[in-house]
């Protein structure tokens, strides 16, 4: 995949297909929206062109969300987005 066109949300919906609709929705409207906008500030507090990674775990304990990205030119940049299930 081009990292250059790399969807985080996008990914991290495709890895929910064996969720229930209920959840999959709780998931893609509310948590991860606060999840990368923490990312993003992360990212962006950053040194240039340091990798940074973090791992976001749910409050039920049902699964973590991992997230690694860069700085570059200025510009936040998510290169990668999986999920754990605990």
């Amino acid at each position: 995949m081009d990292n250059n066109n790399f969807n985080p949300v996008l990914a991290l919906t495709q890895k929910l297909s064996a969720y229930p609709p209920e959840k999959r929705n709780h998931l893609i409207n509310v948590i991860f929206p606060g999840i990368l906008m923490d990312f993003h500030k992360m990212l962006m507090k950053s040194a240039e062109g340091k990798e940074v990674s973090e791992e976001y775990r749910l409050d039920d304990g049902s699964m973590s969300i991992l997230l690694s990205g860069i700085k570059e030119k200025g510009i936040a940049r998510i290169t990668s987005a999986d999920i754990m299930k605990a």
